[in-house]
């Protein structure tokens, strides 16, 4: 830290408000509550006087800090943004005001998405069981801060802001180009033609089943993948499922008595609320997969990449057979219709697809790591590790001028 940045706590540069208005019978009171790891406020229903069983509740401005104070495990801390006004919170969310000649507003935002903040807030809350650990605004008050002079700080909130702006402009992208493509897949797969053919994928593909996997032949680390629905869900396999964390041996395989199902093979859950996540994989190599998944392998009227696309469009949470537990089986999936395109034209549309598809993933790619310099940012500005020159005022003067 360096020397112009003062060493203090929370309770030094904050004071707790305790202003409140009577709640009166059949009144609505705009509500708030606040998000974890200082994600900001979100609107709850209305508290109805009469009704929700509150007599008092306090409202909320511009400025002041409001923390929950239940489950302080997840750090529900944020201060209240510009323009958000005439809005209320109960009890159970302290409110304190910053003094605003010692600490930026903008500033104080930036510490509630600090990890180093949410694990001084953990520290100190109290109780036995975790989920409900609370943090009262005294024990808040309690977290040592090192602050720097209200000319840096305001700095530092620059800085991150505009980085904020472009990470904002990158999320758009990605949702705009994610309509676009999802807008251009329907209408492809949906266009018709003379040459096109009703069907369905039981005509066009076969239906694979899964195999039980005890767990004496699990953790595997050679051999043939043996993939389980949680393998969906690991980094690299959100299309292609090009990992697992299981393989069997020729031995292995043999003892089961498993079907190996190749390379090109399209799986999904079968069973449970993993089917209704529509997750949809393309295998990369032969593979055996558990009895929680099904396959669709494909047959030679269609193209392994059309049909996944086709089955993107497919909600099986539509076609689950009556039950506690959501499932779909072979009878199910086989009767669905699908209207197919020549293996010509289903190539054509995979290949517009994949187009788009790689727009995506770039302008993904680049959201991912605007957010991680974010992060480390955030980190290296809050402790102090780097310093904003005095010149990044002009300049900045100068880009407003401009």
């Amino acid at each position: 830290m360096r020397d112009d940045w003062t060493v203090t706590t929370l309770g030094m540069v904050t004071t707790h408000f305790r202003g409140t208005v009577k709640v009166e019978d059949g009144v609505p009171y705009p509500a708030s509550g606040v998000m974890m790891e200082g994600r900001g406020l979100i609107d709850r229903e209305p508290f109805i006087g009469g009704v929700s069983g509150y007599k008092k509740l306090t409202p909320i401005a511009p400025g002041q800090l409001v923390l929950r104070s239940i489950t302080a495990w997840e750090a529900p801390i944020t201060v209240v943004p510009e323009g958000y006004m005439g809005r209320h919170v109960s009890g159970v969310f302290p409110v304190l005001n910053l003094d605003e000649g010692q600490l930026n507003p903008g500033f104080m935002r930036l510490i509630c998405q600090w990890p180093v903040f949410w694990n001084e807030m953990r520290m100190r809350a109290t109780g036995s069981v975790l989920r409900r650990k609370t943090l009262s605004a005294n024990q808040l008050q309690q977290i040592p801060l090192n602050l720097p002079p209200l000319v840096e700080q305001k700095r530092i909130v620059d800085v991150v802001s505009s980085l904020d702006a472009y990470i904002d402009a990158l999320q758009q992208q990605v949702n705009t180009a994610r309509i676009s493509r999802n807008a251009v897949l329907h209408d492809l797969l949906t266009a018709g033609g003379d040459d096109w053919t009703e069907s369905t994928l039981g005509d066009i593909a076969k239906c694979a089943g899964g195999t039980g996997f005890p767990h004496v032949f699990q953790g595997g680390e050679s051999g043939t993948p043996f993939v389980k629905v949680s393998d969906m869900n690991e980094p690299g396999n959100e299309r292609y499922l090009n990992s697992s964390k299981n393989y069997l041996s020729k031995e292995a395989i043999k003892s089961l008595g498993a079907r190996v199902w190749p390379k090109g093979t399209i799986v999904f859950a079968k069973v449970g609320a993993a089917l209704l996540t529509e997750k949809r994989r393309i295998l990369v190599e032969d593979t055996i997969f558990d009895n929680n998944i099904m396959g669709l392998v494909p047959k030679a009227l269609i193209e392994s990449h059309f049909l996944y696309l086709f089955m993107e469009t497919v909600k099986l949470g539509n076609y689950v057979q009556p039950g506690a537990v959501p499932s779909i089986n072979n009878s199910i999936v086989s009767e669905i219709e699908i209207n197919l395109p020549p293996l010509s034209e289903q190539n054509r549309i995979v290949e517009i697809v994949s187009s788009m598809d790689e727009v995506v993933q770039s302008t993904e790619k680049a959201l991912a790591a605007s957010k991680s310099l974010r992060s480390g940012l955030l980190s290296d500005l809050l402790s102090g590790e780097h310093e904003i020159p005095a010149s990044y005022d002009s300049l900045l003067g100068a880009a407003c001028a401009n």
